[in-house]
């Protein structure tokens, strides 16, 4: 369920024109790429062109509202899925064992890197009966070892 999604989602997601450059020479050979400007601003030019995504990745402007309506989407799906899962043992406990996995909780017993990445906090947890239930039985699980295929 969570992983077939988040599996599917990364397939999208790679599928978006992102690109990446790093300094001057490769913003220029990049601009080249792209059929840009390469007049002597070239670089500012690029720059105004572009949206930054961090770590040296990038958009172009147009290509933004494709970006956002991806991500949103993405979101939405994963929000339903997880109102979906009524008790918490399903796709939530999923979820969280997945992510539990990926942050090293295993290792560590420390969940609070798995629930920042998520975009929660303990409090969210409070919050929602349902949402806790699910990151309890993940986190026993995961500290069991008897989840394969993470």
């Amino acid at each position: 369920m969570y992983k077939e999604m988040k599996a599917r989602q990364k397939k999208e997601f790679d599928s978006l024109p992102i690109h990446a450059a790093f300094g001057d020479a490769q913003i220029k050979k990049k601009m080249d790429e792209l059929g840009l400007s390469d007049d002597e601003h070239a670089p500012n030019y690029f720059r105004s062109m572009i949206v930054p995504l961090g770590g040296g990745c990038f958009l172009l402007k147009e290509d933004l509202p494709k970006y956002n309506a991806l991500i949103a989407r993405h979101e939405q799906e994963l929000q339903a899925a997880i109102k979906a899962d009524r008790t918490g043992s399903g796709f939530i406990k999923e979820m969280f064992i997945h992510e539990l996995y990926n942050h090293e909780y295993g290792l560590t017993e420390n969940a609070i890197e798995t629930l920042v990445c998520m975009g929660m906090t303990p409090g969210t947890l409070e919050g929602n009966p349902i949402l806790k239930k699910g990151f309890e039985l993940a986190c026993k699980e995961v500290k069991k070892g008897t989840v394969i295929g993470f």
